[in-house]
């Protein structure tokens, strides 16, 4: 776990804070491009590691995390709306993956550090939480003007659903509509205007219910697409605050809010004062002794 006397906490402290203000003036000046490459680069440095002691489990998981914050960093920065989503899908990925396996990534050859590498796995999936929750979030605002152009209509929808009398008169006109197009063809002239007028009319209103039918279920599936981003975010969240409650995760949370001045990590953060809490996090594991 953790091993910080009172004396060494300042400063390590202000060292952290000092690399904080590196990490914003780095985040800042960097070129979509640059922070693409610097998040392969790490994730490379971190897939190309070794993994049979505590200081590279420990090395590892920190570029893995480092690398997320990145790509994150240069999605926000893309002004192309599918070219950003893209980006966060594969970087939410990267976590998931993460997550599945961080227990199988490592085998130890000292088994006396069995005990550390827990405690350093479950820091390690906090951030994880956090980041996975701060993307899906990401995810709910870029989509938020589809989501209030879909909202009235999922509402109206439902109304209606819950209203028998209107259900009930758009029945009835829908039926009072078929008996009048469906006039008996005149068997003298079997292709009177008046039969293909009937037969044109009967085709219309198929397609159109079909078009209407089709609109409908698109305008619901994406809407439940995009609000699935906001219930998976608060989920993520809510497995990361159980997670801070646990006793390996005590010491960590409280020494990362006192480096940010009792500041707790918020999802309302833009992105960036996100990310520069998450690097302190990170600065924080690295800490992190056997």
């Amino acid at each position: 776990g953790i091993n910080i006397s009172d004396s060494l906490t300042t400063t390590n402290t202000r060292s952290m804070l000092s690399s904080t203000k590196s990490n914003y003036s780095k985040l800042k000046n960097m070129s979509k491009a640059d922070l693409a490459s610097l998040a392969r680069k790490k994730k490379k440095q971190a897939d190309n590691g070794k993994r049979t002691s505590f200081k590279e489990a420990r090395e590892s998981l920190g570029l893995y995390l480092e690398s997320v914050c990145y790509f994150i960093q240069c999605a926000s920065d893309e002004t192309k709306l599918d070219q950003r989503s893209s980006l966060l899908q594969t970087t939410l990925t990267m976590l998931q993956q993460l997550a599945q396996n961080h227990k199988k990534m490592f085998h130890l050859s000292n088994p006396t550090q069995l005990t550390d590498l827990y405690s350093l796995q479950q820091k390690f999936l906090l951030i994880n939480y956090w980041l996975q929750s701060l993307i899906y979030y990401l995810q709910f605002n870029s989509n938020m003007p589809t989501i209030d152009r879909h909202a009235t209509q999922v509402t109206e929808y439902f109304n209606q659903l819950k209203n028998p009398s209107s259900a009930a008169s758009l029945t009835r006109t829908t039926n009072s509509n078929n008996q009048q197009q469906s006039t008996p063809i005149n068997d003298n002239n079997p292709i009177s205007p008046l039969s293909t007028t009937s037969q044109t009319s009967s085709s219309d209103l198929s397609t159109t219910s079909g078009n209407n039918s089709t609109e409908q279920h698109r305008y619901m599936y994406d809407f439940s697409k995009f609000m699935l981003n906001s219930y998976y975010s608060t989920s993520y969240w809510n497995k990361a605050e159980s997670l801070m409650r646990e006793k390996p995760l005590k010491e960590f949370t409280e020494q990362l809010l006192k480096q940010n001045q009792n500041r707790r990590l918020s999802r309302d953060d833009t992105t960036l004062d996100f990310i520069l809490y998450i690097f302190d996090a990170i600065e924080l594991l690295r800490l992190s002794v056997a």
